[in-house]
């Protein structure tokens, strides 16, 4: 019988050892400007949102927690490719959006797979939208309107506008789109530049361009070149003088 308060002591302190542990387990401490989400480890479902700041006690065995959002603001950037002007020119866009998370806005039915995104990589869900309602915006437009500055704001409205409807019930609030610079690809510009010196030749340059081109290619079919004498040594006292 002396041994029975020894044993009693014993089981009193593994007791609170593992209530200890469990407690310490149980007690979830939420930062400001985050959200611990939780799930039921049996189901695999969304069981609590806990936002912070706040100290939660989470039930052991009946939920675990999934994972941690940060709601701060934020600002993504990212330059699209792909996109074509409403005349059919292939550009880039540089892009920003500022935006932040909110999955307490996200309905009770679409939790699962929204908060499965947000958990992921809620850049790439964001850079996904963003930049698809660009590219359908900006291929309503011609590339002249494009450049125009105030159009482009004009144009950042509506891929906001667009992006907010398509984010509204994924836990993400878009604050602001904006538009930098837009890049045509290299051959598009080597194009405009050419156009523009064509614009720039007399019906006489443009003929002896085109004259220019034919001898060349004369020439090449031939295996050798065939220069034009210049204008000033083709008349009568040329021939005169070969004679």
């Amino acid at each position: 019988m002396a041994g029975f308060p020894v044993l009693v002591g014993i089981g009193m302190g593994v007791a609170l050892l593992l209530t200890a542990l469990l407690l310490r387990r149980a007690i979830l401490h939420v930062p400001d400007s985050w959200v611990a989400v939780t799930r039921d480890p049996r189901l695999h479902t969304v069981r609590r949102l806990i936002p912070g700041p706040r100290t939660a006690l989470r039930w052991p065995f009946l939920e675990d927690l999934w994972g941690w959002l940060d709601t701060a603001p934020r600002v993504l950037s990212g330059r699209a490719a792909g996109v074509r002007s409403a005349d059919g020119i292939p550009i880039e866009v540089e892009w920003n959006v500022s935006f932040r998370l909110n999955p307490l806005a996200i309905p009770p039915g679409n939790r699962p797979a929204a908060l499965r995104a947000l958990l992921r990589n809620p850049d790439d869900l964001i850079r996904l939208h963003l930049e698809d309602v660009l590219r359908t915006r900006m291929g309503e437009e011609p590339l002249e309107r494009l450049c125009a500055g105030d159009r482009r704001e004009f144009l950042a409205g509506r891929i906001r506008a667009g992006l907010v409807r398509r984010l509204a019930d994924q836990g993400v609030e878009v604050q602001r789109v904006m538009l930098g610079a837009i890049h045509p690809p290299v051959e598009s510009q080597q194009a405009r530049i050419l156009q523009e010196a064509l614009r720039q030749l007399t019906p006489e340059d443009a003929q002896r361009m085109a004259e220019l081109a034919r001898v060349h290619i004369l020439g090449a079919e031939e295996g050798f070149l065939i220069l034009p004498l210049p204008a000033s040594s083709a008349g009568p006292d040329a021939r005169s003088r070969a004679a």
